[in-house]
């Protein structure tokens, strides 16, 4: 997801730069994301900090373990911004997983661990993590 975001570009606003982003933001440099600039207007340092939590997540930190929770007042665009993800999800390449998966399990998880290395050999990827408990259980 994050990759989706970076994608569209960024552009960065210094106050010292232009007086009007000085008055609303004070020096504290700005990024605003080509992907909800036409969408979503004042709410820049939210979508900084989502996207913050994006590139941790995708860097497998601490997010990646972790349930984005979005709080705020009624109007404040949570669910428009989660929609606008959701949309440009379908526009990207599918996503495999397990059929009758409530976790949506990973396909790779199924190879076994002893015949992992092989595979990180082969194909040069790294498999994490292991089955899910209903999977294990099928």
């Amino acid at each position: 997801i994050y990759d989706m975001v970076v994608s569209k570009g960024i552009e960065v606003l210094k106050g010292e730069e232009n007086p009007k982003v000085k008055k609303i933001y004070g020096n504290d440099p700005i990024r605003r994301y080509g992907f909800f600039k036409d969408d979503f207007f004042g709410i820049d340092k939210v979508i900084m900090k989502l996207v913050n939590y994006l590139h941790s997540a995708s860097m497998k930190g601490e997010e990646a373990r972790q349930v984005l929770y979005l709080v705020g007042p009624v109007g404040a665009g949570k669910s428009s911004l989660v929609e606008s993800l959701k949309k440009a999800l379908v526009e990207c390449p599918p996503i495999y997983s397990l059929k009758g998966c409530p976790m949506h399990e990973e396909p790779l998880h199924l190879i076994p661990k002893h015949l992992r290395p092989k595979f990180k050999e082969l194909l040069g990827v790294e498999i994490e993590g292991d089955l899910c408990p209903v999977c294990k259980y099928k």
